[in-house]
């Protein structure tokens, strides 16, 4: 069996340099790679979303062609991509198998739930996670290799 070594205190000290002013510049490409690196897989969840939505009423297109994808990056936590919807659609609400809707033909009662398949963006991330994972890592490698 192959024994690993873990030099935390060389990783804390590197990662301090990375993080430090002077590689303000690298970071920040480092990031518009990621971004890079994490948009398709993004837009693929996002058809998986829309896909698995109701065609009438326009629900599906909303969620493909509105949908929008952020990567979020902290050299401290990691990294995380986030959906969103330009208008403001909560998308957790799709994963969570309801949306709100107004009511029409009745606007004085507001919003009504309707359901929609749970969980689609979910199976497509699981899909997609392992490739994904080793994008990023040979990114921030690369990067460390540059400050290093």
């Amino acid at each position: 069996m192959a024994k690993l070594d873990i030099r935390t205190e060389e990783y804390k000290k590197e990662a301090a340099k990375l993080l430090g002013p002077e590689n303000k510049k690298i970071v920040l490409e480092m990031r518009k790679e990621l971004r890079v690196v994490s948009k398709p897989v993004g837009d693929r969840i996002l058809a998986a979303i829309g896909d698995a939505m109701p065609k009438a009423g326009g629900l599906a297109a909303k969620v493909r062609d509105q949908g929008r994808v952020s990567l979020l990056v902290d050299l401290r936590k990691g990294v995380r991509i986030q959906l969103a919807n330009k208008l403001g659609m909560f998308m957790g609400q799709f994963e969570a198998g309801s949306v709100r809707h107004p009511d029409w033909g009745r606007w004085h009662r507001g919003t009504r739930p309707q359901p929609v398949p749970a969980g689609k963006g979910a199976a497509q991330f699981t899909k997609e996670a392992e490739q994904l994972q080793r994008e990023v890592a040979e990114v921030v490698v690369r990067t460390a290799r540059r400050v290093v």
